[in-house]
């Protein structure tokens, strides 16, 4: 029974240690919250971004279809 209990040990310390290999693979929580800051920022970042664009071209094409509207005849 002795030799038997000593073989458990043995493949439980072996696998303890394969699953704490495997683990590094795993994110954080740290590592999650932090991707998702990041994430977040950027895609305000963008958002901003595309709405002055947006803004600003259809700011444009109104004054150019105004001006198409009162200067052409």
């Amino acid at each position: 029974m002795t030799h038997h209990a000593a073989q458990m040990g043995e493949r439980m310390t072996y696998h303890a240690a394969q699953a704490d290999e495997r683990m590094t693979y795993y994110a954080t929580k740290a590592d999650v919250e932090s991707v998702r800051s990041e994430l977040y920022k950027a895609l305000e970042a963008q958002t901003w971004r595309l709405l002055v664009w947006l803004t600003a071209v259809c700011s444009g094409l109104t004054g150019a279809v105004y001006y198409i509207a009162r200067n052409v005849h």
